[in-house]
């Protein structure tokens, strides 16, 4: 099943100026990728002590490549 993240499609769609260039700044195309890289692979349930484990190399590896497809996509639907 797929997964849409939609408050970050929302988030982003407030930034884009939609009667103007349609550009947006580097730093914005960047968390978006980011949004939706946390929204597809969220971090792990906390412990029974509070702590949070740490994301295996693996889950990491996979977040940036979401992040980086997230980014691209985005940054040639806009152009």
């Amino acid at each position: 099943m797929p997964l849409r993240p939609l408050d970050a499609e929302a988030w982003v769609a407030g930034l884009i100026d939609w009667d103007g260039e349609r550009t947006l700044v580097p730093e914005a195309l960047q968390a978006f990728g980011e949004y939706v890289a946390a929204a597809c692979i969220p971090d792990p349930a906390p412990e029974v002590d509070g702590s949070v484990p740490p994301l295996p190399p693996a889950v990491l590896h996979l977040r940036r490549t979401v992040a980086a497809l997230a980014r691209r996509a985005l940054g040639r639907a806009l152009s």
